[in-house]
């Protein structure tokens, strides 16, 4: 909630449970009657998040706790629904993973590069003007200024909520 980058995150889970209902809506997810609807997949997969999410506590890393969370989740539909009902819904669950952040090695390599690279293009397009102009890492140099892209123009604060809006337009999208 305090990440840029993540603010569209509470929303996920909202569209992802209505996906997940959708999806389950769906003739070949119907419930079985030969037996009980669960299974013991979901539990040891539950199991694996849990100790995903302790592991995570106790190193105090993020992200394998918010991966431990996922597990759970998945973990207690498949426990829940069972296996075949929770593939029938799996477009949403797997939305789900939109509301996690990346790891910040990811994240800190995917912003540096896509800085790297609006950097690049604005050297090419004051080239392309025929400035003279030399680039030395994210730094700019015409001469008597010098312009620093700055780590909010790695466009990964767009990028993050319009790779999740791409997955649910590619979701509802009727060839």
């Amino acid at each position: 909630l305090t990440s840029p980058e993540y603010n569209y995150g509470p929303i996920v889970p909202v569209i992802a449970l209505a996906m997940i209902l959708r999806g389950l809506q769906r003739p070949d997810a119907a419930p079985s009657a030969t037996g009980p609807a669960g299974g013991w997949t979901g539990v040891a997969l539950a199991c694996i998040g849990f100790m995903a999410g302790l592991v995570g506590v106790l190193s105090r890393t993020l992200f394998i706790g918010q991966l431990g969370l996922f597990l759970v989740v998945i973990g207690g539909l498949i426990a829940f629904l069972g296996e075949r009902r929770t593939w029938a819904a799996w477009p949403g669950v797997l939305f789900l993973f939109f509301a996690l952040p990346l790891a910040s090695a990811v994240q800190f390599d995917l912003t540096w590069a896509m800085q790297l690279m609006a950097t690049k293009g604005g050297v090419a397009i004051i080239h392309a003007f025929g400035i003279p102009v030399f680039r030395e890492g994210n730094v700019i140099d015409l001469g008597k200024f010098q312009l620093q892209v700055a780590e909010a123009c790695s466009g990964l604060r767009y990028l993050f909520p319009l790779a999740c809006f791409a997955y649910l337009c590619a979701y509802l999208f009727r060839a």
